[in-house]
């Protein structure tokens, strides 16, 4: 069970591994590259959003809400803003889409904030 967890612990730290390994399988199974980024993509977009919920809680310590509390209120908005949009446009909300929508704009929204965190923490507890 500890190797288990080691293994999440090294993928969730380094995000770029998830993708660069659901990317391959995906082609490797494929032969698409456009599928095979799109399932990188949402396969690392789990990792990121537990990383950087950690990240937000060392970066801004206890005074802050916790970082998943804060990632799940930005999510639960972005549901929300999207599906509105998309009742007003077309009439009726298809909640699929719109779930893949905001999972993919998480993945470039948390890849930001990593890049950003990353170097913030490190700089913070040498």
């Amino acid at each position: 069970m500890g190797v288990f967890f080691n293994l999440i612990g090294l993928l969730t730290i380094f995000p770029f591994i998830p993708f660069i390994l659901a990317y391959y399988w995906n082609y490797r199974v494929t032969r698409n590259k456009k599928t095979a980024i799109k399932m990188g993509m949402d396969v690392t977009t789990f990792f990121l959003y537990i990383i950087v919920a950690v990240l937000i809680d060392l970066v801004l310590k206890p005074q802050a809400i916790g970082g998943i509390y804060l990632l799940l209120f930005m999510l639960i908005v972005a549901i929300g803003l999207l599906g509105g949009a998309q009742a007003r446009l077309k009439g009726q909300v298809n909640m699929a889409r719109v779930m893949r929508a905001v999972w993919r704009l998480s993945f470039v929204m948390l890849t930001v904030l990593y890049l950003i965190f990353v170097p913030i923490g490190f700089v913070m507890h040498l």
